[in-house]
């Protein structure tokens, strides 16, 4: 790597909800014929993308606080900087995905929308490049947190301050989530997981926990015991979710949302002071790629399953299944790698060149300088936000 050290706690979670999103739950595809209730199965999935959601908020959310103390066109950088990052990748499979539904379907429906993030801003979006509800949720958050800030007057030095705000924002978020339930009555996964204006808490409850991190300066003992906590609403919201009718259960369409994102938050102080060199020399290598990896894996994992069902379209027994498993996976990682490689990095060192390096401080800059040294501070570089 250039430029810089990683987190490995961070890029544990990263890697974890990975897996569980483009291996564990859209590997599943591949036996539904055989194994039709996978209801349990999309839940973890749902789990893992606010994995995401909170991960992108703690990150982020420190960018978003160092940035906004930097003075004068602080907002034109921080959009510049996030824009450069996901647009490029985001509009090339927006090209590849059109090709593939001419090629497989034919007309492309509402592909407007998708130019400018409203595919699912307050409706239902079409089947055409579905993975996209999420990088609408997450430039919904790049273009009004900012603006957010500057509203409120965020000042620096009143971080209790920026804690009361964030609250009050993710509770008036809940309260829209809730009134959009019990006046439209959707369906739990496109009708409200996946809609940007009922999801406004989504990202977050990272901010909060980074701010909070920053003015808390927690023991260990006390991360420890967050991290049950947060254990424990995850938990709690899956068993809720379990033992509801999703569709139908205004609690069950409201709730796990923000317990998955407290609790996940919660675990976040933790997480991010674990000790990478510890882990065997594998599990940081596999975890530092895949976190660098993650986003190009996001986009080229569907795209990769769409022209395998095109061109092999019949459909298999469990030995069968498990090779197309098998295939999608290697080729969807096989395709990230290039993409990473040739495409999302370059564009990340140009943008770098021409509007300076991150402005991201260490996690551990509280820290002593020996026990910072030893536990591997992450900073951003070409590879990362």
């Amino acid at each position: 790597m250039s430029g810089g050290t990683r987190n490995f706690g961070l890029d544990l979670m990263r890697t974890t909800a990975s897996i569980c999103v483009m291996v564990i739950v859209h590997g599943s595809f591949w036996f539904y014929h055989l194994w039709p209730d996978q209801r349990d199965v999309w839940y973890l999935g749902s789990m893992a993308m606010d994995t995401f959601f909170v991960l992108s908020g703690f990150l982020i959310g420190w960018i978003l606080l160092d940035m906004a103390g930097s003075g004068p066109g602080w907002v034109r950088r921080f959009w510049m900087r996030r824009w450069i990052r996901t647009l490029p990748n985001y509009y090339l499979f927006l090209l590849i995905n059109v090709a593939i539904w001419l090629w497989t379907q034919g007309p492309v429906p509402q592909w407007p929308k998708y130019l400018v993030f409203v595919q699912n801003l307050a409706w239902i979006q079409s089947p055409f490049f579905p993975e996209s509800w999420s990088l609408a949720l997450e430039e919904a958050f790049y273009l009004c947190a900012p603006l957010l800030l500057v509203a409120t007057a965020f000042d620096p030095s009143k971080p209790q301050r920026t804690l009361r705000i964030c609250a009050t924002v993710i509770f008036l978020s809940i309260v829209m989530r809730t009134l959009w339930v019990v006046y439209t009555n959707p369906q739990w996964d496109d009708g409200v997981k996946k809609i940007v204006l009922a999801r406004g808490d989504a990202i977050l409850y990272g901010v909060f926990a980074v701010q909070w991190l920053r003015y808390a300066k927690p023991s260990t003992d006390l991360r420890w015991r967050l991290a049950l906590g947060g254990v424990a609403l995850v938990v709690i919201a899956a068993l809720l979710f379990h033992y509801s009718n999703e569709n139908t259960s205004v609690l069950a369409r409201v709730a796990p949302f923000a317990l998955n994102g407290a609790g996940f938050a919660m675990m976040l102080p933790y997480v991010s002071n674990l000790d990478g060199n510890r882990a065997p020399a594998v599990v940081r290598l596999v975890c530092n790629r895949i976190a660098v990896w993650s986003y190009s894996w996001y986009l080229t994992h569907l795209a990769v399953m769409r022209i395998m069902q095109a061109l092999v379209p019949q459909k298999f027994g469990w030995l069968g299944s498990s090779v197309e498993f098998v295939l999608f996976v290697v080729f969807a990682l096989i395709w990230a790698w290039a993409n990473y490689t040739l495409f999302e990095k370059p564009v990340l060192r140009w943008r770098d060149r021409i509007l300076g390096g991150s402005e991201f401080k260490s996690l551990n800059q509280e820290k002593p300088a020996a026990q910072a040294q030893a536990e591997q501070p992450y900073r951003p570089t070409a590879e990362h936000p």
